[in-house]
């Protein structure tokens, strides 16, 4: 997991955006859509795939390839 500070406007100080590394990025996601979340696109940049969701409340998050080179050992 990974945690980066996204403060999006003033109304929402302090909020974090989350990304969950994993071996099948494809399959966590379909998991996460049958629990409620949205599918907001796929992203594949620099050898590096990852799919961007929502939860219910709008709140972004991303499910990365867990091979990616910026991934915290």
């Amino acid at each position: 997991m990974t945690f980066q500070r996204c403060d999006v406007d003033d109304l929402a100080p302090g909020r974090c955006h989350v990304d969950f590394y994993v071996d099948d990025p494809d399959d966590v996601a379909e998991r996460a859509l049958q629990l409620g979340g949205d599918f907001v696109r796929r992203v594949s940049e620099g050898g590096i795939r990852w799919v961007v969701l929502s939860d219910p409340d709008g709140n972004e998050f991303c499910v990365v390839v867990s091979g990616s080179p910026d991934r915290i050992p």
